[in-house]
């Protein structure tokens, strides 16, 4: 020892001599233990460190730190062996080391020893007196730190004062360390990078010890508060900033529970503590609060806030068992989602937090989940509709002037009813039925607003199938077949209608979205009157309706078919006032062919106003034809009525053919005149006989009023002439 003391060159280059004590004393470290035991090896240990101390202690003017730091950090690995052998003497004497009433480990004695040896790191390090690469030092020294701390909290030692002392002085040191490195980098701003890391990793090795925890929370907060307010680097402060808020988070919540064990109580002051943390996050992004640090950061923290309170209502329900355990209330998850709902809007509109709002939809969701099975049937669907409706009539009042919101809308109103289809499975068909409005109106809103016009056939069909609800609903309170379709007609084509006259008359629309809507509204209005007119009592209302549908029908039909529209729809109605005149009136075949009749009649006098003389021609003979032939069903059963009606109908062809100039129509109805009073009259004799009489007569004297004079009857005679 003397010798190499001696030997150590204080200003010049490296010696072999300085080698021989410290391998003498490693080898004597290594020895004693084998032959003095424990005592021996922290005898020859702690002989090491003080020789290894004063030899770097004589090499402090060097200029060459390196030389100097080689026997620092033999003198540091040597001082944990030499604790560690300490603590076998000290096990060795006494069963089961103990200090101010608790046990004391080994690994808590290796982290008391590694204490000065980070505190002499961030000395070096402030005042400038590291070699090169002492950053490399440090993270090896936090390296071993942690792993100490790791191998410490697996021996079992829970609570006990040595393990909370032990853990407290570490984590004080490595704060030490890395606040120094945070104010000074010098480029080492990866230590202290690492001592956050580190002391995180200390706290959360003792997570089953709450006081230990506590302790190490604590000063964590304190360390990271610090560095947040002094480090040079904004990304650091930023970091730190963020560290120091969920550690005081987490402390907070540990305090909590030291004072109840209710998890409805601890999950609401949890709730209430990240309200609080709300506060922090608007003062830190002032643009005055330096500590708030790197913005990424700050944004960054944003969402793990509203990730904390997306996750604590599920964490409550693990502490609870779930929401039929007796400490299960749904009220408490009710409100934590609501707080969610909330805070997702204001991190949106406030701290600018793209795509944040999407949170407030999976909020209302899970809470509608949440209070189903305690309300009445139908009443969580009741609620999410119209949470629905006031999502479509905001985009229908609003236009979004950011991408993300474009589909907000959408997603709200497909979530909400997808949500009351699921979780209200036992509400009415009713219910049912204003859901599946709401859904297909909001289609057909999309359609226009969104510019995509295959979304309005869904929607119209959802309408429609809306409408086969309603008619179920109804009939289940009615019974009545008639009146409950009824009810699905107004539905369909009152809804369809309604969005037809309102949007499109705002709005143009494409020819594929106008045909989608109208189409569905006139088949389902058609379906919908002719299921009505199976019931008597309101037969009359469906023909009503099915005329209504056919006039609208040739209204929206495109210019180019309305004519024949009009023909399909003028005999259809007459169809179904027929049919419905039959329930409350004995009609036979004579009547539906005089009604089809006028139904053709009717049309021709349409042709011939609109100057189309051809088709109304054809019509008008297939008038007179129908006509003809319920004039011949009245020889076989015809009453007086009919008869009489019949002759009215000729006498108004022979008019017709008459007023348009129509040979084959005056003719036709002559003869059908004439043949109508004939067959009339048919009885008397000498009536008929009279009337044959005075026909052959007037046939007489017409020939003998046309007949020319003979060629042999005398000339005139001529006046004479005068002389």
């Amino acid at each position: 020892m003397l010798h190499s003391f001696a030997m150590l060159p204080r200003m010049g280059p490296y010696v072999a001599a300085e080698l021989v004590a410290p391998s003498v004393l490693l080898v004597g470290a290594l020895s004693a233990e084998s032959v003095f035991g424990a005592p021996g090896a922290a005898a020859g240990w702690g002989l090491l460190v003080l020789f290894l101390a004063a030899m770097g202690l004589r090499l402090r003017l060097r200029q060459d730190r390196m030389h100097r730091w080689i026997y620092w950090w033999g003198a540091r690995a040597a001082s944990l062996m030499a604790a560690a052998a300490l603590y076998r003497t000290w096990a060795a004497h006494v069963s089961g080391p103990a200090f101010g009433g608790g046990p004391v480990t080994i690994g808590q004695v290796v982290l008391v020893a590694l204490v000065p040896q980070l505190l002499i790191l961030a000395w070096a390090h402030w005042h400038g007196y590291g070699p090169r690469g002492l950053s490399v030092d440090m993270l090896a020294t936090l390296c071993l730190t942690v792993l100490a701390a790791g191998l410490g909290a697996m021996d079992g030692q829970d609570g006990s004062w040595p393990e909370i002392t032990a853990v407290a002085l570490v984590v004080a040191a490595v704060a030490v360390l890395g606040h120094v490195v945070a104010v000074r980098p010098d480029g080492a701003l990866a230590v202290a990078w690492a001592s956050s890391g580190a002391m995180s990793l200390v706290a959360l090795f003792h997570v089953g010890d709450r006081r230990t925890l506590e302790a190490a929370l604590a000063l964590i907060v304190v360390a990271a508060a610090s560095c947040a307010a002094r480090a040079v680097q904004a990304t650091l402060r930023g970091a730190h900033f963020l560290l120091a808020r969920i550690a005081a988070t987490i402390l907070a919540g540990v305090l909590v529970t030291e004072f109840t064990k209710s998890p409805a109580v601890l999950s609401l002051a949890m709730a209430a503590i990240l309200l609080l943390q709300w506060i922090a996050q608007w003062v830190a992004m002032r643009s005055t609060f330096a500590a708030g640090g790197e913005p990424h950061i700050l944004r960054s923290s944003v969402w793990l806030l509203l990730a904390a309170q997306a996750a604590l209502p599920l964490t409550y329900l693990l502490e609870a068992g779930g929401l039929g355990a007796p400490a299960g209330h749904r009220w408490v998850v009710v409100l934590e989602l609501g707080l969610l709902a909330g805070t997702s809007v204001v991190a949106r509109q406030v701290f600018r937090a793209r795509g944040a709002s999407y949170l407030a939809i999976a909020a209302v969701v899970g809470a509608s989940a949440t209070v189903a099975p305690v309300l009445w049937p139908g009443a969580t669907a009741l609620m999410l509709t119209g949470l629905s409706a006031a999502a479509v009539a905001w985009r229908c009042v609003h236009t979004p002037r950011k991408a993300e919101f474009r589909w907000y809308w959408a997603a709200a109103v497909a979530a909400f009813l997808l949500t009351a289809g699921a979780v209200d499975s036992g509400a009415g068909v009713g219910i049912f039925a204003i859901v599946w409005l709401v859904a297909g109106l909001a289609l057909i809103s999309g359609a226009q607003l969104e510019r995509l016009p295959w979304m309005a056939l869904p929607g119209a069909l959802a309408v429609l199938w809306a409408g086969v609800l309603v008619q179920a609903q109804v009939f289940d309170l009615t019974g009545r077949a008639g009146l409950s379709a009824l009810a699905g007609f107004v539905l369909v084509v009152g809804a369809l209608y309604l969005v037809r006259l309102v949007l499109w008359d705002l709005v143009p629309a494409s020819p594929k979205q106008l045909w989608s809507i109208v189409g569905v509204a006139l088949g389902g209005g058609v379906l919908f009157s002719l299921e009505s007119m199976v019931d008597s009592d309101v037969v009359l209302v469906g023909a009503a309706a099915f005329t209504g549908v056919a006039a609208l029908a040739c209204v929206e039909s495109p210019p180019r078919w309305r004519p024949h529209v009009v023909d399909a729809a003028v005999l259809a109605s007459a169809l179904a006032w027929f049919r419905a005149s039959s329930v409350h009136v004995d009609l036979g075949l004579f009547w539906f062919v005089e009604w089809v009749a006028l139904a053709l009649g009717a049309l021709a006098v349409l042709r011939f106003a609109g100057k189309r003389v051809e088709h109304g021609r054809y019509l008008l003979i297939a008038s007179a034809s129908f006509a003809s032939l319920a004039g011949l069903l009245t020889v076989f059963s015809g009453n007086t009525l009919q008869q009489l009606l019949s002759l009215l109908l000729f006498v108004a062809l022979l008019v017709g053919g008459l007023a348009l100039g129509e040979r084959i129509f005056t003719v036709w109805g002559a003869i059908g005149v004439a043949t109508t009073v004939l067959w009339y009259l048919r009885g008397y004799t000498y009536v008929l006989l009279a009337l044959l009489a005075l026909g052959l007569i007037a046939l007489a004297v017409w020939r003998l009023n046309r007949k020319k004079p003979s060629e042999g009857a005398a000339q005139p005679r001529q006046a004479q002439e005068l002389p």
